[in-house]
């Protein structure tokens, strides 16, 4: 069975999705959905050509031969399946702040991609950019049920090792005889030049590129989207009841651009940690200057002399990491200061 989050609902919402190609991508192996840019047999009108001895005379114009007196046949662009190349990178970089806060998480966005490629009838491949494994590529896999065989081949992989991006990519161009559509997935922390090379051998070996940048784990993303969600109280939040200390004594929670702030300030507190990735500690280090102005205490509050700070304090008590049940339990109420 595939890992969470790859419910049946999430699957049949993937299995909706196209990933799009440029039209000047070559065309796959055989005949698919995905128009390409040589002429062909296929549904999409290209352009007019004058007539040759031999042509398909269904293809003949018989309107524009009316007007014009002279044959022309039509050119129509041919379909074409669509191979999908997802190198990801696996450099010692892709494994902090841990394995499971960022590798783990990139290859369920991959295999999401992989799989809703697979149900368009395409095929998909995946190349594990890694100097200490060079050209460590998949099979090329088609149809849904191969997903399984897809995430056996991910799943056996592990960060380690440094990554040099052209040297890497060239590597496994050497292996691939017809280009398509090729997904680069990493955090992209190497030099600028090395991108531009690495991107700049795939364009000329026909490959319609696109980059994804993974630097935040999606789970702290998911942590930082629960703290502010955490600031509302009864009534206003949109997934669930509120803390007990935001419900008695907040009036206002914080905005969306709360959550925006607390991910740049997190960021911030990274680099000047010499760090280059976020972790659940540099965003508790910001929540405080980043939150407390954003809330809107109540009378009660007031009365009480409870600050925002001791608010957020609770906050960070209650709400999980992990999406789950906080392991300390409900924890004790505020305290009013004397």
């Amino acid at each position: 069975m595939l890992p969470a989050p790859f419910t049946p609902e999430l699957l049949a919402r993937l299995e909706g999705m196209r990933l799009r190609a440029a039209r000047k991508q070559a065309p796959g192996h055989g005949p698919g959905r995905h128009t390409g840019a040589r002429q062909g047999a296929g549904l999409e009108f290209a352009d007019y050509r004058k007539y040759a001895p031999g042509d398909d005379l269904r293809y003949l114009d018989w309107g524009l031969l009316a007007r014009t007196d002279r044959l022309y046949v039509k050119v129509f662009r041919e379909e074409a399946d669509l191979s999908v190349h997802i190198f990801l990178d696996a450099s010692a970089s892709m494994r902090f702040p841990s394995q499971a806060e960022k590798f783990t998480p990139v290859c369920r966005v991959a295999l999401a991609m992989a799989y809703a490629v697979l149900a368009n009838g395409d095929g998909v491949r995946f190349h594990i950019l890694q100097d200490s494994a060079p050209g460590l590529a998949s099979p090329l896999f088609r149809g849904r049920r191969s997903i399984m065989e897809a995430h056996a081949f991910v799943d056996g992989s592990a960060p380690e090792g440094a990554l040099r991006l052209p040297a890497a990519i060239g590597r496994h161009l050497r292996g691939i005889h017809r280009p398509g559509k090729a997904v680069v997935v990493s955090d992209f922390l190497m030099e600028a030049e090395d991108c531009r090379q690495g991107f700049r051998a795939l364009q000329s070996a026909g490959f319609d590129v696109t980059a994804l940048q993974v630097l935040m784990a999606p789970a702290v993303e998911d942590y930082v989207v629960r703290l502010v969600h955490a600031t509302h109280p009864a009534g206003k939040r949109p997934d669930g009841p509120a803390v007990p200390e935001v419900a008695e004594y907040v009036r206002f929670g914080a905005s969306p651009r709360g959550a925006q702030s607390l991910i740049l300030g997190a960021k911030g507190h990274a680099l000047a940690q010499g760090q280059v990735h976020v972790g659940y500690r540099d965003v508790d280090a910001v929540l405080y200057p980043a939150l407390r102005h954003r809330l809107i205490l109540n009378f009660q509050a007031e009365a009480e002399k409870v600050t925002a700070d001791d608010v957020l304090a609770a906050l960070v008590k209650k709400v999980p990491r992990d999406g789950n049940e906080h392991p300390a339990g409900p924890g004790a109420r505020l305290r009013a200061r004397g």
